[in-house]
């Protein structure tokens, strides 16, 4: 809550379509005492941590599947008017799963979670191997997020 009469609240909305559920962000706006579903402009499967700098300025974690079927984080930037997606951290060998994240300023946050290497061996089910799983701190600071090294 960014006061008593303002805030949101994330998680995961759950559609049954003849047997076969499908999953979608759930983001609920709280404003002048009702909660109200926000649609965020993305193909976000779940959302999760949410932390707003201010009533018009926030980020939030989501995550989807990419194109290689790996799960890749979704940050999801909030301006005030609508929630848009920023790319994350993800390419054909690694993924990066951001699990809590703190805004301290519109310009500066601090997020946290696991990194994930795969290797270009596959399972029995086709599922890429797993090289190494690591912890990972993310830094947002005048607009982009980095990873920060960590020894």
């Amino acid at each position: 809550m960014s006061s008593a009469t303002d805030g949101w609240a994330t998680g995961t909305s759950y559609t049954n379509n003849a047997g076969y559920y499908s999953d979608s962000a759930l983001l609920l706006h709280y404003t002048r005492g009702n909660w109200t579903e926000v649609k965020p402009i993305s193909n976000t499967n779940n959302a999760g941590a949410i932390s707003m700098s201010s009533a018009s300025d926030g980020w939030a974690v989501g995550d989807s599947e990419g194109d290689n079927g790996l799960q890749m984080t979704d940050l999801l930037h909030y301006n005030g008017q609508q929630w848009t997606t920023v790319p994350a951290f993800t390419s054909r060998s690694r993924s990066v799963v951001i699990v809590a994240l703190q805004m301290l300023s519109a310009t500066e946050g601090w997020a946290v979670g696991s990194s994930i290497t795969y290797g270009s061996q596959h399972d029995s089910n086709g599922n890429q191997l797993i090289l190494s799983w690591k912890a990972v701190i993310v830094h947002y600071h005048n607009g982009a997020w980095s990873i920060v090294p960590t020894s």
